[in-house]
């Protein structure tokens, strides 16, 4: 497409729209400096954030592929909610504890996180990939499908029996499963919804043998939202939708202790679907005060960063930005450049920065909230939480902005922006994966177009329109 085309301005000027509106963008902005200020009650700035941020989801959730906003909202539900029910409850599940007092840990957790979403909100964006696939022929869409969920499934069979660098390598190619199952979301086949279900047959059932949600929720949420932008939805559908998918996650968390127990004790009889049920049905365990607490706890992420509180720098000294320096060095250089580089280890940093310990079996990060203040501080590490925003935010555009350039693109790029999508991510890992993620998929889209060429739509340079929904776009083949 010529850079000089209608098709081209529209888009580009489509794209570059900002992810939040200006008067969402102030309003996180006074709530950083009210919290920093500590004028206002800790609540109720939380709850103004939070409703930024989720008005903010629901605006875009239609109009394309909201990566910030989704972000933002695993973000502010695990650094600010979950902690807020924490310091309530009387609920203590051994280490899972808040360490420092609230006022401790909101006079930084709530100026830290608004300028995370400062810089992620007002520097990314959010698109909608139905006008950018009304520029292709989508006819061979259903065999690039399926060819891509054969290779990612191979790759997780082969990752099971591979170890060291490889195996990374290999898990993100197993990503290409979802992409595949992408491709048949935005083909022309009429049973293209049921074949993107079906592809999601092994991570459902690997899921439930192991009552680890997270990827399948994570996924399935991409996934639904790309299809969920192919037409414009209601304020009242948008609320539906939204009512419905909490109901989905407390349902799960609310039976996954019990469950697992199930499967620990006998895995044979263990049901999950009748633990639902029963748990969740009119006057079950599940609609109990202590059971309802404890999912809401459990949303906590913030014990952790608490942890960091209150060990850094009474126990260990500020890294000074050692960590943030193994991360570039792990994602840029290759490992013959940089032999001592770090692995994408969590468990390294959450026992130095916290100072508890935890088997070698369990992962996990002290997220980009707790990795910030063992770095710098307060101060310092809300200003390095704002360029940890603007970083993602600006990736998300400029990566978006490519795809006017390679349309189809826009369907690889869950495997690069993943591992940001999750509140307990550590820099090391997320941009370990934004740039090998974007190798593997460059690798990918270039091998794709070489086995199934999808060329450009002919006449489309006076025929595309921003915002179209693929239904228009269906029948105008």
């Amino acid at each position: 497409m010529k850079r000089g085309s209608f098709a081209w301005r529209s888009l580009r000027q489509y794209f570059v729209q900002q992810a939040v509106s200006i008067f969402a963008g102030v309003a996180l902005v006074l709530c950083g400096i009210i919290a920093a200020l500590r004028v206002i009650s800790d609540s109720f700035v939380v709850a103004v954030v939070s409703a930024v941020v989720f008005i903010e989801f629901i605006r875009k959730m239609d109009r394309g592929v909201p990566f910030v906003h989704l972000a933002a909202v695993v973000a502010v539900l695990q650094w600010l909610v979950g902690p807020l029910f924490g310091y309530e409850s009387t609920l203590v599940f051994d280490r899972y504890q808040m360490y420092v007092s609230p006022d401790t840990y909101f006079s930084y957790a709530l100026p830290a996180t608004c300028c995370y979403l400062v810089g992620l909100l007002l520097l990314g964006t959010s698109v909608s990939p139905a006008p950018l696939l009304q520029m292709v022929n989508r006819r061979r869409f259903v065999v690039i499908g399926f060819s891509l969920i054969a290779v990612g499934n191979l790759a997780v069979a082969a990752s099971s029996r591979i170890s060291g660098n490889i195996e990374f390598v290999l898990y993100l190619v197993g990503n290409f499963r979802y992409v595949g199952a992408l491709y048949l979301v935005f083909s022309l086949h009429q049973l293209r919804i049921p074949f993107a279900v079906l592809a999601f047959t092994p991570l459902v059932a690997v899921s439930v043998n192991t009552a680890f949600f997270h990827d399948m929720l994570l996924w399935g949420a991409i996934c639904f939202l790309y299809w969920f932008s192919t037409r414009r939805w209601g304020i009242g559908q948008k609320s539906v939708l939204l009512a419905v998918a909490f109901f989905a996650v407390f349902s799960l968390q609310t039976v996954k202790h019990a469950y697992r127990e199930q499967l620990r004790v006998d895995r044979e009889s263990a049901s999950l679907v009748n633990l639902l049920i029963d748990m969740l049905s009119p006057g079950g365990a599940g609609w109990e005060e202590a059971s309802i607490e404890n999912v809401l706890v459990r949303l906590n992420q913030g014990w952790i960063v608490s942890a960091v509180l209150y060990h850094v720098p009474a126990e260990q000294p500020f890294f000074g930005g050692e960590t943030y320096v193994d991360a570039f060095k792990a994602a840029l250089l290759p490992r013959f450049l940089a032999p001592d580089k770090r692995t994408a280890d969590l468990r390294i940093n959450f026992r130095r920065m916290t100072g508890l310990q935890i088997l070698d079996t369990t992962s996990m990060g002290v997220s980009p909230l707790g990795e910030a203040y063992a770095n710098f501080g307060i101060y310092g590490g809300s200003f390095a939480l704002l360029c940890y925003g603007i970083l993602l935010g600006g990736f998300v555009r400029a990566t978006l902005l490519f795809c006017l350039r390679s349309p189809t693109l826009i369907l690889w790029l869950p495997v690069i922006f993943f591992a940001a999508l999750k509140a307990e991510t550590e820099s090391l890992v997320v941009l370990n994966q934004l740039v090998k993620g974007s190798i593997i998929v460059a690798f990918g889209l270039f091998g794709v177009q070489k086995l199934y060429p999808v060329s450009f739509r002919k006449g489309m340079s006076h025929r595309v329109r921003p915002g179209a929904s693929i239904s228009s776009a269906r029948q105008s083949l």
